[in-house]
C-alpha cells in the first residue's frame, strides 16, 4: 500500500499538468494568437489542434505502454510536453504556437498511461475511490488554471506559460524518481503494426459488448462535459451580461467543486450506491443542471445550475472509468484508458465547434438545453440496459477474482 500512494504522487500531478497547461492558457488564447495578427479563425483553430493531437495520440502511447511498459512512456511524453511549452512560451511567430501546442497535444495522452497505471496497480473494487483522487488533481488544475492565468498575466503574457515549464518539470523529475514500472513484463498485449493497426486495435476493443455499453455512457458524459466547459464562458457575458474579469468565476467554482466532491463524497457514496447507481444520480443530476443553467440570467442562479451538473460529471467519471477498466481486463488497460483519452479529446474538439454555432444561431443558453438531452438519453440507456450492465459487471469482477493478487496489486 505504501508504494501505490508514494506513486500516485507523480501520476497525481500528471493529470494535474494536463489540465494545468490547457486551463492555464484557455482564457488568455486570442491574446496569445493577436500578438502576431491572429483573430476568432486562428484561435479557433490553435484550441482544435490540441484536442486534434491528443486525439490522435492517446491510444497510441496507452498501446505503447502495453508493450514497453508505463514508466518509460510517461517519461519520454513529459518530456514531450516540457519542450512543447517552452516552444509556446518562447515563441516570436504565429506558428510557434501552433507547433508548441501541437506537441503538447500529443504528448497530453499521457494521463492515458497514468490511468493504465492505476488500472495496473489496484484491485478492481478500489479503483474508483483512486480516479475519484486523479479527478480531484485534475479539478486542482481547473482551479488554478485560469485564476493563475489572469493573475501571473500582469507580469507578461507569457508568464503563464512558464509556469506550466515549471510544474511539467517538477512532475517529470517526480515520475523519474518515485514512479516504479506498474506492468508485468510477461503479460503484454503486442501492439499492432503501424497507426492504422493501433487504431485497428482500438477498433476492435470498441465491438466488444462488455465495453462497447460504457463507452456509449462516456460518450454522453464526456460531450455534455465539453459543451458545457466551452460554452460557459460566453454563456456569462452574453446571458449574465458579466464584465470580462468575473469570466472565470464559473471555471474556478466548477473546479473547486470538483475537488470536494471527488475527496469527500464520491468515496463515500461509492460504498452506499455502487457503480451503477452512481451512473443513474449522475446522469440525473447533470441533466437538471444543464436544463436549469438555460434560464439562469444572475450568478447565484448559474452557480446552482453548475453545483448540481459538476456533482453529476463528479458521480459520472470516475466509476465509468474504473467500469471500462474492469470490463476491458487485466491485459487491455492501456488501450481501454487510450480509447477514454480519445474519446475525451473529441469533445475537446467538436464540443467549440457546436457550441459556437448554437450560441451565433440561437442563444447563449442553448448548449446547456443540448447537454440536458445529451444526459437524458444517457440515463435512458442506463435504466433500460440495467441487467445487462450489472451482469457485464459482475462478469468482470468474477474474472479478476482469479487473476492472482500479485499480478494485480504487487506494487
Amino acid at each position: 500500500m505504501k508504494n501505490i500512494n508514494r506513486a500516485l504522487i507523480p501520476l497525481m500531478l500528471v493529470n494535474f499538468v494536463g489540465i494545468l497547461g490547457y486551463t492555464i492558457v484557455m482564457p488568455l488564447m486570442p491574446y496569445f494568437v493577436g500578438q502576431y495578427g491572429g483573430g476568432a479563425i486562428e484561435t479557433g483553430l490553435l484550441t482544435a489542434s490540441y484536442a486534434l493531437c491528443s486525439f490522435i495520440a492517446g491510444p497510441i502511447l496507452g498501446q505503447l505502454s502495453d508493450r514497453y511498459g508505463r514508466r518509460p512512456v510517461l517519461i519520454i511524453s513529459q518530456i514531450g510536453t516540457v519542450f512543447g511549452f517552452v516552444l509556446f512560451a518562447s515563441s516570436t511567430a504565429l506558428w510557434m504556437l501552433f507547433l508548441g501546442r501541437i506537441i503538447d497535444g500529443i504528448t497530453a495522452g499521457n494521463n492515458v498511461v497514468a490511468q493504465a497505471y492505476v488500472g495496473d496497480v489496484t484491485k478492481p473494487q478500489e479503483r474508483t475511490k483512486t480516479f475519484a483522487m486523479m479527478g480531484a488533481s485534475f479539478g486542482l488544475g481547473a482551479i488554478i488554471g485560469p485564476v493563475a492565468g489572469s493573475l501571473l498575466a500582469n507580469f507578461g503574457l507569457f508568464v503563464p506559460v512558464w509556469a506550466s515549464v515549471t510544474v511539467s518539470t517538477l512532475s517529470l523529475v517526480l515520475t523519474i524518481w518515485l514512479l516504479p514500472e506498474s506492468l508485468d513484463k510477461g503479460k503484454v498485449t503486442p501492439v499492432a503494426g503501424g497507426v492504422m493497426g493501433q487504431f485497428r486495435a482500438i477498433g476492435d476493443m470498441l465491438t466488444l459488448p462488455s465495453v462497447r455499453n460504457f463507452y456509449i455512457l462516456f460518450t454522453a458524459m464526456t460531450l455534455g462535459m465539453n459543451l458545457f466547459v466551452s460554452s460557459i464562458a460566453l454563456f456569462t457575458k452574453l446571458q449574465l451580461k458579466a464584465p470580462e474579469t468575473e469570466a472565470g468565476y464559473g471555471m474556478a467554482y466548477f473546479g473547486f467543486l470538483i475537488i470536494i466532491l471527488q475527496l469527500a463524497v464520491v468515496p463515500r457514496i461509492i460504498k452506499r450506491l455502487g457503480e451503477l447507481r452512481m451512473v443513474t444520480v449522475g446522469f440525473t443530476s447533470f441533466m437538471l443542471g444543464a436544463a436549469q443553467m438555460f434560464f439562469a440570467y444572475n450568478w447565484p442562479s448559474l452557480l446552482i445550475a453548475v453545483s448540481f451538473i459538476v456533482y453529476g460529471m463528479a458521480t459520472l467519471r470516475s466509476p465509468l472509468t474504473s467500469l471500462i477498466s474492469q470490463a476491458a481486463g487485466p491485459l487491455k488497460q492501456g488501450v481501454a484508458m487510450g480509447s477514454t483519452q480519445s474519446l475525451d479529446s473529441i469533445g475537446q474538439f467538436i464540443a467549440p465547434l457546436i457550441s459556437g454555432v448554437l450560441i451565433q444561431s440561437f442563444s447563449p443558453g442553448t448548449p446547456s438545453i443540448i447537454s440536458a438531452i445529451v444526459c437524458a438519453a444517457a440515463l435512458l440507456f442506463t435504466l433500460l440496459n440495467r441487467s445487462t450492465l450489472q451482469r457485464t459487471v459482475t462478469a468482470a469482477q468474477n474474472a479478476s477474482a482469479h487473476v492472482p493478487e500479485a499480478a494485480v496489486a504487487r506494487h
